[in-house]
């Protein structure tokens, strides 16, 4: 919860809508009735449910020809899992440590400006 509130204060910081769920299958819904800009799922917390979505929601953005900047979290010990960003333009898997300033730089190098 504190992770959440942390990542959640930043990005409405930086101007984004911001919608936490601990459902990854909901990120995916969401996508497919009113897409959205940027992705960010925690493997570490939804486990390989989350990657499933991740996967699906680039391949959903992919066949909408929409952009979409997707970040995935992993744990160390789930590192077998991080091709899941392979060959999806603007996604990016980051294993821990990882910090919100990286992740903020991603979205500011992926995403064109809102």
């Amino acid at each position: 919860p504190k992770l959440q509130d942390a990542f959640r204060d930043r990005f409405k910081q930086l101007g984004f809508r911001v919608l936490m769920s601990a459902d990854a299958t909901n990120a995916l819904r969401r996508y497919q009735t009113a897409p959205y800009h940027a992705l960010l799922i925690d493997a570490g917390t939804t486990g390989r449910d989350g990657v499933d979505t991740f996967e699906k929601v680039l391949r959903e953005a992919d066949r909408t020809g929409l952009d979409l900047c997707g970040m995935l979290l992993l744990n160390e010990d789930q590192g077998a899992w991080a091709d899941a960003a392979v060959g999806h333009p603007g996604a990016e898997v980051f294993v821990r440590p990882v910090g919100l300033k990286q992740l903020v730089a991603h979205m500011r190098q992926v995403m064109p400006p809102l």
